[in-house]
């Protein structure tokens, strides 16, 4: 039973437990809207409807024990049926914020690459502090062991660093000659880098490995132009819900 179903059985049971008995072989202690099922959450209307009318015969009677009781279970399951609704209730609201906003950041990160490949540059920085060392196997040191550490999505067979645009375009990853944050910048010169700053005249900044002898990732360049080294730029752009 998904929780949309629990809310709507448990509104039923509010209608009629004041006045039936709800028969429920569940424990209102282990209440739970994840893992209920139908038999187990609430009675069946049929019987809740039964047993007031059987109520309803002994309106002007004294009401023996096993009434009071069964009266007082009732009041109990419907106290415990309601925070269970409105437990569910915020279980859903909270689910639908992060599902929202989760939504919003794939569009954001959607347009800016869909930006990036008719050519216009969204300025923004990007440290990525995480480093992916378990899943890279490109030698120890070089360039495209640096991006891939960093960039995690990139594929592992993809080559040497000059042959990157063309393996990630075979794989189905979108490029283009504008730079975006999170993207892998390839240079036909052979070199690879991850760019995690974007000015509005096009200059970048990279995390890299393999540059002027050192094997550490790290910032090695200020913001410089991409177009005037080692060759022609290709930007490699990350999935659409990357990082997000």
């Amino acid at each position: 039973m998904n929780k949309k179903q629990l809310i709507t059985g448990l509104l039923l049971t509010g209608l009629f437990a004041s006045t039936a008995t709800l028969t429920t072989n569940a424990n209102a202690n282990t209440l739970s809207p994840k893992n209920y099922s139908n038999n187990q959450m609430l009675a069946p209307v049929s019987i809740l409807r039964s047993n007031l009318r059987s109520y309803d015969l002994h309106l002007h009677s004294k009401p023996t024990d096993k009434e009071i009781k069964a009266a007082q279970e009732a009041a109990e399951n419907l106290e415990n049926n309601l925070l269970a609704l409105k437990k569910a209730q915020a279980e859903i609201k909270a689910e639908n914020v992060a599902e929202s906003a989760h939504n919003a950041a794939i569009n954001a990160q959607e347009t800016i690459i869909d930006n990036a490949m008719n050519g216009v540059i969204t300025q923004g920085y990007n440290f990525f502090q995480t480093r992916d060392y378990a899943n890279d196997t490109y030698p120890y040191g070089s360039c495209t062991w640096g991006a891939k550490a960093v960039a995690p999505w990139v594929g592992n067979n993809w080559g040497n660093a000059g042959d990157w645009a063309t393996s990630a375009s075979s794989a189905g990853f979108k490029t283009g000659s504008t730079p975006m944050v999170g993207s892998v910048a390839s240079w036909s010169g052979g070199h690879v880098a991850v760019v995690i700053g974007v000015q509005a005249d096009g200059s970048i900044q990279v995390l890299e490995s393999n540059y002027a002898g050192n094997s550490a990732i790290a910032i090695y360049r200020s913001y410089f132009n991409p177009t005037i080294v080692q060759g022609k730029v290709t930007y490699i752009y990350p999935p659409v819900d990357y990082n997000i």
